[in-house]
């Protein structure tokens, strides 16, 4: 999970963009005169995504003048085939190289936040689009309409939500992570369904373990030197320094979950 700031233009430059490259009057005046009501549609995201009420977005298929296909044609084809409107879409994938929806994989696709499929409307709207990888496009499904959404990363301050991680046994590869807080909060309730949804504690956990073994020689020259307190007192500095990187990312949950450990502290880093 990633906060990221949202793209520089909107969907009036992108319609533009269409507009000038399409040869056809009849289409560029279908552009122009949806054009308010595109504009329309981002405005009423905006103000819903502020207040993590995405899921109360109205569906309206056809205010716009296009229809379902139609505007998954504007997408696949205006957007994605040529090559001003493809300009929109690689600016939009290289605003990051990770995937803002898990912040572990490489960003290769855009997913539509609200899907296509559902919200015609939005298929070329900027603030909707979300550099994310292949496993989480395929994973993030059409959430039933009153549900909560995903965690936006445009519209997110992860300020107001913690990963969280627990040992469950005295093998450090018995972690676990979770959202923690409350959970009649809008962000939190979103957070802890982006998490579930996505099969972030299990991602989180394959990350943690392979990381490691890249600190086994330090925790035993600590050990040897401080004895388990020592060991302790690494972790939660390593924690420090990943939360400076990445604040409420799953390397601070897992040092200060492996910190509080005392079976981890007494070498049980070696039966991981």
């Amino acid at each position: 999970m990633i906060s990221h700031p949202p793209p520089s233009f909107g969907v009036g430059d992108v319609a533009t963009t269409i507009r000038a490259e399409a040869s056809q009057p009849d289409f560029r005046k279908r552009i122009e005169d949806a054009r308010a009501n595109l504009a329309a549609a981002e405005a009423d995201y905006q103000r819903h995504a502020a207040s993590h009420r995405l899921n109360e977005v109205p569906v309206d298929s056809t205010a716009h003048g296009f229809d379902s296909a139609e505007s998954v044609r504007l997408y696949e084809y205006r957007l994605l085939e040529k090559p001003c409107g493809r300009q929109h879409y690689e600016e939009i994938l290289a605003s990051s190289t990770k995937c803002l929806l898990c912040g572990c994989g490489r960003a290769t696709t855009v997913d539509h936040f609200l899907p296509k499929s559902r919200y015609p409307n939005l298929t070329v709207c900027p603030i909707n689009l979300i550099p994310a990888c292949k496993d989480c496009n395929y994973a993030k499904s059409d959430s039933p309409a009153d549900s909560p959404t995903y965690l936006h990363p445009y519209f997110v301050s992860l300020e107001d939500v913690e990963v969280v991680a627990t040992q469950q046994n005295s093998s450090p590869a018995s972690i676990e992570f979770s959202i923690a807080g409350d959970a009649s909060t809008p962000v939190v309730a979103s957070a802890r369904f982006h998490f579930r949804e996505l099969g972030l504690s299990s991602i989180y956990q394959f990350h943690a373990l392979h990381e490691l073994p890249t600190c086994y020689q330090q925790y035993s020259r600590i050990y040897d030197e401080q004895g388990a307190a020592g060991v302790a007192h690494f972790l939660r500095t390593r924690a420090t320094s990943a939360k400076a990187r990445e604040r409420h990312g799953w390397r601070q949950a897992a040092y200060l979950c492996w910190s509080r450990s005392p079976d981890f502290c007494e070498q049980g880093w070696q039966i991981a």
